[in-house]
């Protein structure tokens, strides 16, 4: 059976059968046989069976409970809690809660015999005397971060006796249908363009704004002296506006460290208290680069907020703040804006550590996911007087209010901003590189400027002992060489470490150069090795271009408008009689005769206006262009002046007056 092998017959030879090698000792089985021919018996039975058992498997497993839904669960649930909230369960719970009420027996074993011997006394109390804390020591200082600097040519709103020379310029004619065509010139009678409002970005001056008092003509002899009339004028300005990034949660975090645990800590005392800033600048025009040595450093007393608040004396006003009101320290190390006109003022008065309010509103439309305010918090104003929150102080009498320390809010900045009205004093000066450094002077938390407010020489650790002293000594030594009836602030200060220098900042001539509907012709050819095909550059492309100086006397800047290729040469005198300017303050467009530009300026390169990815449609092709890029050349600074056509469009359209309506004679005059 199954080809194991035959019977032996009875008269079989008994002869001995040669033994088979082990080998192939299961050649006598036909397993391949025997699979070939039940293999798909076993196959099937084996199907047949896992189908049974799922079959049985599935008739036998419980249901789903159609009740136990997700609806069904929340009900329940919040059955269970109201039952919970509403029900009382203390007859089921209070015998096993039992109350104890033996307190006869509690108080027996609390009791415990005094030990009937002296106190041992480790040292003696002095009697009255406070619990002593950790010495005061000096806090670590960190240097402002991240120094940088924008170089500003402008116009800003200043004040005087003299009528601006501008008010005299008559009102520039309405632009005319064709653009070819002269415009006819304007006269006495000519009605006033306005600019569009969409682009004064910059200090709004509205008629009828206070102005400081006036000084008053001298007394002559018979006639009665009468006040001067100031007037409101545009002043030409160039200057540096530097800006930084005190460290105050950091500043704050150290002196918490030195002070929290100290002997007579005071939150208002023992935190920032911020005096001044200093600045030193280095020119580096030759080299902008190059390491600058510490003995090459000099002071910039220009920077300081003294001279901020004496230039601030000739301003109309000052424009608004960029960063968060609790991010500046006005007038201490955050100085004003002055108030820069029609220009957006924005980009170079800001930090990018410094969060602003177009940056909160972002914040709040979802565009940005960190919180600007990360890291502010308010901190409680303490009353100097308060003597249980720190000891109590006596502030001496005459105190000088700003002298007593106030702890400011935490913040994880303080900007730090200053304008450099020193960058340029005459016209050669144009071109100069400067580098800054700043650092940050605070108030001594251990010989404060308020001498009732200081700390006890006994609470200080020795080496903050002796310096106090010292500090002592000196000002008792000046103090004597004061005339009678005269008072010496306090030598109160302590200085953070330097910053690291800012980047190079260059006072660049002030040349406006705005380009516009780059155009060129382009074609297909074949490219290298004949894979596809490339947009080759067949005629030069061109471009509209603004191009604008500053007249210095007035105030104003200049521009006309010209169609440039790459070798055309902006300066020299105008195609056109008159040009249209903008008075800076009434926003009126004038009309600005003989003029003639002297910076000579030449676009070396125009690049644009190839169609973006065409495809094919029948013989059209996508009309669409890149985006242009101008490029031109100052001779006398040697440097190149880029403009790209999406960045410059604003300016483009302010300065060409390209979003007025030729030909129409209501547009833009004054309602």
């Amino acid at each position: 059976m199954f080809g194991l092998g035959k019977k032996k017959s009875e008269g079989a030879s008994e002869a001995p059968v040669k033994k088979k090698s082990s080998k192939g000792g299961g050649a006598a089985i036909p397993w391949k046989g025997w699979l070939l021919n039940h293999g798909e018996k076993l196959g099937m039975g084996l199907f047949l069976a896992l189908t049974g058992y799922l079959i049985f498997d599935g008739l036998t497993t419980a249901s789903y409970d159609r009740n136990k839904t997700p609806e069904k669960l929340a009900e329940l649930s919040q059955a269970a809690r109201r039952e919970i909230e509403t029900v009382s369960h203390w007859s089921a719970i209070k015998d096993e809660r039992p109350v104890p009420d033996d307190f006869r027996k509690a108080v027996k074993d609390a009791v415990r015999d005094t030990v009937n011997a002296p106190y041992d006394i480790d040292h003696l109390v002095q009697k009255g005397a406070k619990v002593s804390g950790e010495k005061r020591g000096d806090p670590e200082l960190f240097a402002p971060l991240a120094v940088q600097g924008n170089f500003f040519v402008g116009a800003i709103a200043s004040f005087g006796p003299k009528s601006p020379p501008l008010d005299s310029y008559k009102n520039a004619p309405p632009l005319s249908k064709d653009g070819r065509k002269k415009r006819e010139l304007p006269n006495d009678s000519t009605p006033a363009r306005m600019l569009n409002p969409t682009y004064d970005l910059g200090f709004q001056y509205r008629p009828g704004m206070p102005l400081p008092v006036a000084p008053t003509t001298a007394a002559i002899p018979g006639r009665p002296s009468r006040p001067v009339e100031n007037k409101v004028f545009p002043r030409m300005v160039a200057f540096n506006i530097i800006t930084a990034a005190i460290p105050h949660e950091q500043l704050a975090s150290s002196y918490q460290q030195q002070f929290a645990s100290a002997t007579d800590y005071r939150p208002d005392r023992d935190s920032p208290n911020y005096i001044a800033y200093e600045v030193q600048k280095v020119d580096v025009t030759n080299d902008p680069t190059r390491a600058v040595a510490e003995d090459e450093w000099q002071d910039a007393t220009e920077c300081l907020s003294a001279q901020q608040a004496k230039e601030k004396l000739g301003w109309v006003g000052v424009c608004d703040e960029v960063a968060l009101p609790n991010f500046v320290v006005p007038d201490v190390l955050t100085m004003p804006i002055p108030p820069i006109l029609l220009e957006d003022y924005h980009p170079f008065c800001s930090h990018p550590l410094i969060p602003t309010a177009e940056m909160v509103r972002a914040q709040m439309s979802g565009d940005m996911e960190a919180d600007p305010n990360d890291g502010a918090e308010m901190t409680e104003d303490v009353d100097p007087n308060d003597t249980e929150s720190g000891g109590g102080f006596n502030p001496s009498e005459g105190e000088d209010p700003k002298n007593i320390p106030k702890a400011l809010e935490l913040t994880s900045y303080k900007l730090l901003r200053f304008v450099d009205f020193g960058t340029i004093k005459q016209a050669s000066d144009f071109g100069r590189v400067y580098r800054y450094r700043v650092r940050v002077m605070l108030e001594d938390p251990n010989y404060t400027r308020a001498k009732g407010f200081s700390p006890r020489t006994m609470d200080m650790k020795p080496e903050v002992v002796a310096r106090v002293q010292a500090l002592e000594a000196a000002d008792a030594e000046a103090m004597a060489k004061l005339p009678p009836g005269q008072k010496l602030e306090r030598t109160s200060r302590i200085f953070t470490p330097w910053s690291e220098p800012s980047p190079p900042i260059a006072a660049n001539r002030p040349v406006e150069l705005l380009a516009n509907s780059v155009q060129g012709t382009w074609l297909p050819a074949k490219a290298a090795g004949g894979k596809g095909e490339v947009l080759v550059e067949s005629i030069p492309p061109k471009a509209n271009i603004v191009y604008a100086e500053w007249k210095f006397d007035d105030a104003v800047l200049v521009p006309k408008k010209v169609l440039a290729e790459r070798g055309t040469v902006l300066s020299g005198a105008p195609a056109e009689l008159g040009l249209d300017v903008i008075h800076p303050i009434t926003k009126v467009i004038k009309w600005l005769t003989g003029f003639k530009f002297s910076e000579p300026v030449t676009i070396v390169d125009v690049r644009g206006g190839q169609p973006l990815a065409a495809e094919k449609r029948g013989r059209e092709r996508d009309p669409l262009p890149s985006g242009g890029e101008v490029i031109g050349f100052d001779p006398r600074s040697g440097n190149l002046i880029i403009s790209r056509e999406f960045e410059a469009l604003t300016d483009y359209e302010m300065l060409s007056f390209s979003t007025e309506k030729a030909g129409d004679p209501n547009a833009g005059l004054i309602p």
